[in-house]
């Protein structure tokens, strides 16, 4: 039985992911595996079937490259837009890492550890492949891969465990990293005017934390804009949190307790899906709802996150937007934005081929180093980087670069899944006859020193920096570039900032990572 499963990797490969994904959803207390199930199960999976894991090579940098792709191309308006505001922490990021770095040879000698095992064990705290692939080059053995082996599963779930511990006892003030409007917080609420204002002088207006949705004047509901002024008597329905609308209603009347919907009869509202690509990356405000179709946009839902649309909010296939219309127009506004669920099965072929190809090809440039050595950024990489420039650029032509979310998600979640898969497979059997040794137990008490230190050092600079918990979830996935943590960091946190965090430092520290290696010998 075994020599035939040996004969079948992909088989076994599949039967892995099955079995990972099973136990992922296996509660452990108040976490769950999630996708790292797949690599744990691969461990023991790979320790039985030792020869599989090296000939599904292909499958882990293919599962990695897909995933780093499509991180990419969600991250890479705002990773752009946002850069100027988030390179404090890049720069910690990259502080941290070199710290670590000179911390190896005193733990070497501390721990009774050769330098290319030491070394080894670095990179895998870190979970830097490339790194180790380029240590085992300069040293000439397998040792640095030995290292790696031991202190892999440490650096993985050393990490998840910081996450864990971070959301046991998050801070609340992040000054330089404001929360957006999330779902469970906006409601539609219905006031009087007791006193004229104009709307764009509504308190929280201009800022997009709460907006007019309609106004009753003379006993005729319209949509307002922020031309409009409201006059003493008037009725309106604003939308917005708590907080936020009372502050609004404050600066010119008082709550009602009415019903929003009868204050806006016969304004109606739907929820539309955006399925047609032509609006792809365009803003709400370039579209001339209100011109065309007496049509207002109050909400956008996009990765299970509601929030506040504003004119200079961008679209993307698979939105979910609150339209606010009268019922004659309805149907022409669905149809305009598309609303056809079979269209966010639509996945453009071109677009994903091409983006991906061309992160192979980034990957594969050769960076020379000091000492004669060099070394590629990998598919992996290369594809992130190729995805944030694709994910900011948004669209070439009729070319729109990123698919739907629900594309999106699936697609990441199964190059995840292979990834840790075949991760597993290939570390087993070094796993298991390391990991109770000697060496092993020295190895892997280095590596938790290291990973306790770099979760350390990074949650203490985004604390001083002014960032937010979530960021700081995304940034400890990012600095080990490791898709099983950010998983993890998503099941505490939807936050957009958490994916944001962790794109906005996996390639930098990649090459970061890489880069200290010659130093070290």
């Amino acid at each position: 039985m075994l020599a035939l499963l040996n004969d079948q990797p992909i088989l076994v490969l599949m039967a892995t992911v099955a079995l990972g994904a099973a136990v992922g959803t296996i509660p452990l207390g108040k976490i769950r595996l999630g996708a790292s199930g797949a690599l744990f199960v691969g461990l023991l999976v790979g320790a039985v079937l030792p020869d599989v894991g090296d000939r599904l090579a292909l499958f882990q940098s293919f599962g990695l490259a897909l995933f780093a792709y499509l991180i990419g191309l969600g991250a890479g308006k705002v990773f752009f837009r946002d850069l100027r505001r988030n390179l404090p922490l890049m720069l910690a990021a990259v502080v941290v890492v070199i710290l670590t770095a000179f911390t190896v040879h005193p733990l070497a000698a501390l721990h009774n550890l050769d330098l290319p095992t030491a070394i080894g064990v670095w990179t895998g705290s870190l979970t830097a492949t490339p790194a180790m692939a380029l240590a085992n080059q300069l040293t000439g053995g397998q040792a640095p891969a030995v290292g790696y082996g031991l202190s892999y599963l440490v650096g993985v779930v050393g990490t998840i465990i910081a996450i864990t511990l971070l959301a046991a006892r998050p801070w609340s003030s992040s000054p330089r990293d404001p929360a957006p409007v999330t779902d469970g917080k906006l409601r539609f609420t219905a006031a009087v005017a007791t006193s004229a204002l104009a709307v764009r002088e509504i308190p929280g207006i201009s800022e997009g934390l709460v907006r007019v949705v309609a106004l009753r004047h003379g006993g005729v509901a319209r949509i307002a804009g922020s031309a409009d002024r409201i006059e003493p008597g008037d009725e309106v329905v604003l939308d917005g949190t708590e907080k936020n609308i009372d502050a609004a209603v404050q600066a010119f009347g008082r709550r009602t307790g009415a019903d929003p919907a009868r204050v806006m009869n016969p304004l109606q509202t739907s929820m539309v899906i955006v399925t047609a690509r032509a609006l792809a990356d365009r803003r709400l405000g370039t579209l001339s709802l209100r011109e065309r179709f007496g049509t207002d946009v109050a909400r956008l839902r996009r990765d299970d996150v509601e929030s506040l649309a504003t004119p200079q909010t961008e679209l993307k296939v698979g939105d979910r937007v609150l339209i606010v219309t009268t019922a004659p127009r309805m149907e022409a506004v669905r149809d305009f934005f598309g609303n056809s669920t079979r269209g966010l099965s639509n996945l453009d072929w071109i677009s994903l081929g091409t983006g991906m190809a061309l992160g192979y090809l980034l990957g594969m440039v050769t960076i020379p180093l000091p000492g004669g050595a060099s070394f590629s950024l990998g598919p992996a990489a290369g594809c992130i980087l190729v995805g944030l420039a694709l994910g900011a650029i948004g669209r070439t032509g009729p070319t729109v670069w990123e698919p739907s979310t629900e594309i999106a998600l699936t697609l990441r979640q199964f190059g995840l899944m292979l990834f840790l898969g075949v991760v597993g497979l290939a570390a087993g059997p070094a796993f298991i006859e390391t990991v109770f040794t000697r060496v092993g137990g020295l190895a892997i008490l280095m590596s938790a020193v290291l990973t306790a230190l770099t979760a350390a050092l990074l949650i203490a600079a985004a604390r001083l920096l002014g960032q937010s918990v979530d960021r700081t979830y995304g940034a400890l996935a990012g600095i080990t570039g490791q898709p099983a943590i950010l998983d993890y960091a998503l099941s505490r946190s939807t936050d957009a900032r958490v994916t944001e965090g962790y794109a906005q430092l996996f390639a930098l520290i990649m090459v970061v990572k890489i880069a200290t290696v010659p130093f070290m010998l």
